[in-house]
């Protein structure tokens, strides 16, 4: 038996459809775990920044969700994009990409290159919050 129709997606039958509505619904609550942990992350460095929520699919917070080697769910992509004082052209960004290394990609801090004495001036101004406790964070 097919599931589905000429404008939705085709399944070979109801379990399958219900495995991929599963799968997709772990994928978003990875994804907005992820983009939440580097929110905290970005008002941690600079709490006077403002995350940019608009639905500008090219800068609203995203994160790309693929399986890894073992097969499991992890994310290889996550961009948080938020404004400062003085930016003229555009956001600036905290994005990690996955590299194919046992430790990983660091995390990177950019912005456009003509904002980029006002974000390193506003950078060098700004005082970090001090993190808590990696133990204190789950409660």
């Amino acid at each position: 038996m097919v599931v589905g129709s000429q404008h939705t997606r085709v399944f070979c039958d109801a379990i399958c459809e219900a495995a991929w509505g599963v799968e997709q619904a772990e994928i978003r609550r990875i994804g907005d775990r992820t983009v939440e942990r580097f929110k905290a992350i970005v008002l941690r460095r600079f709490p006077d920044a403002d995350i940019v929520e608009d639905d500008d699919r090219w800068q609203r917070p995203h994160v790309y969700v693929t399986r890894n080697r073992m097969g499991r769910l992890a994310p290889r992509q996550v961009v948080v994009a938020f404004r400062f004082p003085g930016m003229a052209y555009g956001p600036a960004s905290l994005r990690w990409d996955h590299r194919s290394t046992y430790r990983g990609g660091k995390p990177e801090w950019s912005c456009c290159n003509g904002d980029k004495e006002a974000f390193e001036a506003w950078a060098a101004a700004s005082k970090p919050v001090p993190s808590i406790p990696f133990a204190m964070e789950r409660e």
